[in-house]
């Protein structure tokens, strides 16, 4: 019988018991026992019959999985507890390992996925886990992270008491808290602007300008779902609330939402677990090595960041033109872009004109580059492995080459430096009405056309149009916001520009993350494979790259694989871009996770299956007998992971591995280190640079634990963490 017009949910009242059952024992080859058990298990949550059960049973256990995770998860916002729980119990017994990387894929287990509030269900559920026999018939690593979602739940009331005070805060100051947020962390990216900010309320709590950044994202993020984000929203500034704490404080409390939100994904996807404590609960990391490795990489990569700047400083600073000299030898010529508008209120903008910009078009879209851009330019050329040309001509879009994308920042710092020069002088010399004109008029809006047709002057409209529509975050769309990522927001018919946050950017380089493009999609043409493969060719006889395999139903791939005097030294190349966030962290992680269970497959077989081994040996021009000592290395083309081993796996950074081949001299940090045992490289070299931790090991040890804690009302979440004791590591290096 239709009710409402819709067909009734077909049910099937013993499905469980009798076909379920059924194709465990016949389909799945599960044991009698481990059939009862499961049906047993799930009558322990409760009666064993499902009201419904739609997912078609198939022998496929990967697809399977992902149908019930599917089905869970419909079910789960269809108010259907009792088989939401049912299903849950299901996956974790047929497969707890995959039904638990699925259920994490869609953040089941994350509160922030429900506003901050778990459903009733899965506090049930959880609950359950533990007062059954289920917990102990799940891996141990699923195990441990249902533990560390239970403790983590022993806070979200607090958490959710603290996004209910920033929604509130959001509907207080609806009109003109939009473009004051975007004001006040743009002037954070000012020039002459110190990188770490003070929290009012905890004076000795620093924070950096890119995590309010991420934390003002989140804020308008919600400022936009909670409130209609219009046209009133664009037009003003609260000029006395850029420097209110309240505000900053909002900021503040909105980034600790993001950063517990990074803990859900921390206990997920990397080697973190979370424990219960009086105060609230502590985030540990259960791989020193992985968070030390994780810590140093980012601090090698600034390091490696500011020599790139300092040599190009070097070799250019007399050779190239200077943007700087180029604004400020007649910065009074351009004054008259700057107009005073009264309505809706008093402001000074931006007008561009046509005819002043033909004063520097020629100038601005030459093929030569600014000083100031040379520096980015060599390191994004240093960590993407090629050529000057391949890069310029790179398409990021259709229609758009990486160096369109330069063009049109240059031309957008340009109307930066225009404004906050006049601006800079009204706030610092100006009357108190000038002043609080100057902090009104820090964030430009302009008409989505006006802007596109203004830049159209200096580049095809069509490129405009694709590089905006790259850069910018669409506020009637549900995309997250990264003030960093998409600096640019259009807003209904408008374009609001933060100059400074836009400066600050490295466009290129996120233009890139945003489209999930690679200069090489394959191994045959991946510039990491083959300099490494070059390298080891000039050095040893024995070398394959690209080299396929297969042993029973499993196959794979090498990318690099070398033999001499009884070792076997094969490489996984992994090269992706230097992770900015937690995301491309998890992507780096993942790479490595799945480059090392390649290797160690690999392995696994080269010594399992006598005819594999003769191919491969064959194929390296080598004799099938002898023994072998296999050296599996992942080389990485960034240095997330810097120093790190997963599963007995060292990871290696690729411009460390090509040095050493090449020269024998590897450089970490400031120090130069011989690896040669020789004149030459041995084989015996590079086995120990792989197989050994020593040179990664003195840095480890500067590293000290600390704990650092984020306040949620009455809780607190704890983060252990391993921070770099620059002052016991100088001391040293000044002894040597």
């Amino acid at each position: 019988m239709e009710r409402g017009g819709e067909r009734p949910t077909p049910r099937y009242n013993k499905a469980l018991t009798v076909k379920l059952r059924a194709f465990l024992f016949s389909e799945w080859r599960f044991s009698m026992k481990a059939v009862l058990c499961i049906s047993d298990s799930i009558n322990e949550f409760g009666n064993g019959n499902f009201e419904y059960f739609p997912i078609k049973i198939t022998t496929n256990k990967k697809k399977f999985i992902k149908s019930l995770v599917k089905e869970v998860n419909k079910l789960l916002f269809k108010n259907n507890p009792k088989d939401v729980v049912k299903l849950l119990v299901l996956g974790f017994l047929y497969d707890s390992l995959l039904f638990s990387e699925e259920i994490k894929k869609i953040g089941f287990f994350r509160a922030s996925k429900y506003d901050f509030s778990m459903p009733p269900v899965i506090r049930a559920f959880l609950k359950g886990f533990f007062l059954t026999s289920l917990n102990t018939k799940v891996d141990d690593r699923t195990a441990k992270y249902i533990k560390s979602v239970d403790n983590f739940l022993s806070i979200t009331r607090d958490v959710k008491k603290l996004y209910e005070k920033i929604i509130h805060f959001t509907h207080k100051n609806d009109d003109k808290l939009f473009k004051t947020v975007v004001a006040i962390i743009d002037m954070f990216f000012m020039h002459d602007t110190s990188k770490a900010i003070q929290d009012p309320r905890r004076p000795r709590k620093l924070y950096t300008r890119e995590a309010l950044s991420e934390g003002a994202s989140y804020l308008l993020y919600i400022h936009k779902d909670q409130c209609h984000l219009g046209f009133n929203n664009v037009n003003e500034i609260d000029e006395n609330a850029l420097f209110d704490p309240e505000y900053l404080c909002a900021i503040i409390d909105t980034y600790s939402l993001k950063e517990y939100m990074y803990s859900e994904i921390r206990i997920e996807r990397f080697p973190y677990t979370m424990d219960k404590k009086e105060s609230g609960v502590c985030l540990v990391c259960q791989d020193e090595l992985f968070e030390k490795s994780r810590h140093l990489g980012f601090l090698m990569q600034d390091l490696a960041n500011y020599k790139i700047i300092e040599a190009t400083e070097q070799a250019y600073k007399n050779k190239a033109a200077s943007f700087g000299t180029f604004f400020y030898s007649a910065p009074r010529l351009y004054d008259s872009l700057i107009v005073k508008l009264d309505h809706p209120v008093e402001r000074w903008v931006l007008k561009i004109s046509e005819k002043i910009l033909e004063t520097f078009k020629d100038e601005f879209l030459k093929d030569k580059y600014f000083y100031e851009e040379l520096a980015e330019i060599k390191n994004l050329n240093h960590n993407h492995f090629v050529s000057e040309n391949t890069f310029f001509n790179y398409k990021i879009e259709d229609d758009v080459t990486i160096t369109d994308v330069f063009k049109f920042k240059r031309f957008i710092v340009f109307l930066s430096s225009i404004m906050m020069s006049f601006l800079k002088e009204k706030i610092q010399k100006g009357n108190a009405k000038e002043k609080a004109m100057a902090f009104r008029s820090l964030i430009p809006v302009f008409k989505k056309t006006d802007f596109i047709n203004a830049v159209s002057i200096l580049m095809p409209k069509n490129k405009v149009q694709s590089i905006v529509k790259l850069l910018s975050w669409v506020s009637k769309e549900s995309n997250a916001l990264d003030l960093q990522y998409t600096p640019f927001i259009e807003i209904e018919s408008e374009l609001v520009v933060p100059f400074n946050l836009f400066y600050n950017s490295n466009t290129v380089r996120n233009s890139l993350s945003l489209k999930k493009k690679r200069f090489y999609e394959t191994n045959e043409y991946e510039p990491t494979v083959n300099m490494l493969y070059s390298s080891l060719v000039n050095k040893f006889e024995n070398v394959c790259k690209n080299l396929k395999y297969r042993s029973n139903n499993e196959e794979g791939e090498l990318d690099v694989i070398l033999a001499k005097d009884g070792y076997l030294i094969v490489f996984e190349i992994k090269n992706s871009l230097h992770p900015c966030n937690i995301a491309e962290l998890r992507t780096s992680f993942d790479y490595i996770t799945y480059g090392a269970k390649r290797l160690n497959d690999f392995t696994r077989l080269f010594f399992s299956d006598e005819k594999l081994r003769t191919s491969i040996l064959n194929r390296l021009g080598l004799a099938s007998t002898g023994t072998y000592h296999i050296v599996p290395c992942i080389a990485t083309g960034n240095r997330a992971l810097y120093g790190y081993r997963h599963n007995s796996v060292a990871v290696r950074y690729i411009h460390e591995l090509l040095n050493l081949i090449n020269t024998g001299q590897i450089t970490l940090g400031d120090k130069p280190v011989s690896t040669w045992k020789g004149s030459n490289i041995s084989i015996d070299d590079l086995a120990k640079f792989i197989q050994e931790d020593s040179l990664y090991d003195e840095n480890f040890s500067f590293f000290e634990l600390q704990e650092a804690s984020i306040s949620y009302v009455d809780k607190k979440l704890i983060q252990q963490r391993y921070l770099y004791n620059n002052e016991a590591a100088q001391k040293k290096y000044e002894l040597q």
